[in-house]
């Protein structure tokens, strides 16, 4: 599983929302999605930004090597990229905490490890369920030192002990981090995280990305994917 996240866990911080999100690949299909995600990029990043990782925030703010495109352009790529992810052999999963609330009903929890207790809860359930793996591992993008020593901090906690919903038996190892640019799977874990924080503050221009997301969600048998593939904390 690539993990990505949009947003601030800091309680200082104004932001209403932290989204954790995680791209979850069979080994067998990683080659499949990095020409997938090569063919995108072959033909929607030109010029200046032919050589650009996929940074969704990057290019919706018209930043960094996407200062000079236009606002066709942009949401161009944007419906592209994400008709590209809709179509990729992975499944989703992505957490939403809401800063704010898990401070006023549960004010002992911290953001970031309550986020991270969730995604990997669903990750530990997928690989559990799926006759084709009997294990998984995470790649986490780069970050801080401190950011990196708490992920590996928790997920270590997690596989010495189950909760309520997981038994952590089929996490295994260490996560490992990676620079982004050198990693399609965070790439796509970013694209998932930026449409999250989108969906969460209901911006018009996302609700047909969230829809190609969410079909690539992990759900019960009924398609169901809230709470499975999506989880929302509190509600």
């Amino acid at each position: 599983m690539y993990v990505d996240d949009s947003g601030n866990a800091s309680l200082s911080d104004q932001t209403l929302h932290y989204i954790i999100s995680g791209v979850i690949v069979d080994t067998d299909k990683m080659a499949d999605l990095k020409r997938q995600v090569l063919e995108f990029k072959l033909a929607n990043f030109k010029g200046a930004y032919s050589d650009a990782e996929i940074h969704t925030h990057h290019i919706f703010g018209n930043v960094g090597e996407f200062k000079g495109i236009t606002q066709a352009q942009k949401y161009q790529i944007l419906d592209n990229l994400y008709l590209t992810i809709e179509k990729l052999p992975i499944t989703i999963v992505s957490v939403a905490i809401n800063k704010m609330l898990l401070k006023q009903r549960c004010p002992t929890w911290d953001v970031f490890t309550t986020a991270w207790i969730y995604l990997t809860e669903r990750f530990d359930n997928f690989v559990k369920e799926e006759t084709s793996c009997q294990e998984g591992t995470v790649r986490v993008d780069k970050s801080t030192k401190e950011q990196q020593a708490n992920v590996q901090q928790i997920i270590a906690d997690l596989q010495k002990k189950e909760s309520k919903f997981a038994s952590f038996q089929y996490v295994k190892g260490t996560p490992t981090f990676q620079n982004s640019e050198s990693s399609e799977g965070i790439q796509i874990a970013d694209a998932v995280a930026f449409c999250t924080i989108k969906h969460m503050r209901k911006h018009h221009r996302f609700i047909p990305y969230w829809d190609k997301i969410t079909k690539r969600m992990r759900s019960d048998g009924s398609g169901r994917f809230e709470g499975y593939g999506f989880k929302e904390f509190p509600v």
